[in-house]
């Protein structure tokens, strides 16, 4: 059997990303410094601005056939929560965590800070 020989090339990819949402949050100041939670929810729209269908062909050959993009318009729910406590004015620690919910796919992002300042 003989193998193909396609020719792949990189292709790069734009898009344009919309957020809107709402967010919520609260200061609490305690004796051992100001605790700040903090909840959202919004709606998060990516659109490509280039990279729809082209033409291409097997090396030594001269027909040629359309390959289609599968990057389309995609909207996502994205819920997070973040805790903050500032302890003395200069040392802050924060966590968040936070998803994006698609029809086919979850993402989620995680993370951990510590400020001092001088």
């Amino acid at each position: 059997a003989n193998s193909l020989n396609l020719s792949v090339q990189a292709k790069s990819f734009g898009f344009f990303r919309a957020e809107e949402g709402v967010a919520l949050s609260k200061s609490f100041k305690t004796r051992h410094g100001c605790w700040f939670p903090k909840i959202w929810m919004s709606l998060v729209t990516s659109v490509p601005l280039y990279g729809h269908n082209y033409r291409s062909k097997m090396q030594g050959q001269s027909k040629s056939f359309t390959v289609w993009t599968y990057h389309k318009t995609v909207n996502r729910f994205s819920p997070g929560a973040e805790v903050t406590w500032s302890i003395d004015g200069k040392t802050t620690l924060s966590a968040r965590y936070g998803a994006e919910i698609g029809s086919i796919s979850i993402e989620q992002k995680a993370d951990l800070r510590v400020e001092f300042g001088f």
